[in-house]
């Protein structure tokens, strides 16, 4: 059985930017102190939304305003997806009526396969990190905040913090509850442009419109 959050809240935190502008530093920094933990790419509820192809569609959807609708599901029935394609039709991407469904299914398998992929059981064995993801009883946000506390608790960390590239657009939706916090890593946009390029091959002008377009 999971633990039962302490009465005490649990700050859980979203460290966010562009790729190639410091993300993966300052979760390790996190990481390092005893009362906090940070692991990359986990529970990362933008990407577990069906909103086109990362990271280009990503770095430029339009921010999710506070009206819009994000709606948890058991898997995806698409009734949304935007593929934008060039660079240029992104502002196309305000004129859909942005109703999002976020699959605790994809959200689970995601989770699962980074903490795998990058070696981040840390302090719990793979088989509770499992049990941990069985998102079978989540119904609401309310529920999803809940589990959040419920992991930190079994960390035992003040601070659990999620490494998550370009979700920016989803900020307003991730800060619903006053225990949650969002930092945003923010490098000069000609060096990361040229990171980006060295190790991922990306153009830099579409690097540059990544910066504009995920700041403005």
């Amino acid at each position: 059985m999971l633990k039962k959050s302490a009465n005490k809240a649990r700050k859980i935190v979203v460290v966010d930017g562009l790729a190639r502008s410091g993300t993966t530093l300052l979760s390790s920094l996190i990481h390092s102190q005893q009362s906090a933990a940070c692991y990359r790419g986990v529970f990362h509820e933008f990407l577990a939304c069906d909103v086109g192809r990362w990271k280009r569609d990503y770095a430029c959807f339009p921010l999710l305003r506070p009206k819009d609708q994000v709606r948890i599901v058991n898997d995806f029935s698409p009734n949304y997806k935007v593929s934008l394609g060039k660079i240029d039709q992104t502002p196309l991407a305000r004129l859909f009526t942005r109703k999002l469904e976020l699959s605790l299914s994809r959200l689970r398998s995601q989770t699962l396969t980074r903490i795998k992929r990058k070696d981040q059981t840390d302090r719990l064995s793979l088989s509770r990190w499992e049990e941990m993801c069985d998102f079978s009883s989540i119904k609401s946000f309310d529920d999803l905040d809940e589990r959040y506390q419920s992991i930190a608790t079994e960390l035992d960390v003040d601070v659990l913090a999620f490494r998550w590239n370009q979700g920016y657009p989803y900020i307003d939706k991730f800060l619903r509850n006053p225990n949650h916090y969002w930092i945003s890593v923010v490098r000069h946009p000609l060096t990361r442009a040229h990171s980006d390029f060295k190790t991922f091959g990306e153009s830099y002008e579409l690097d540059i419109r990544y910066t504009e377009n995920f700041f403005n």
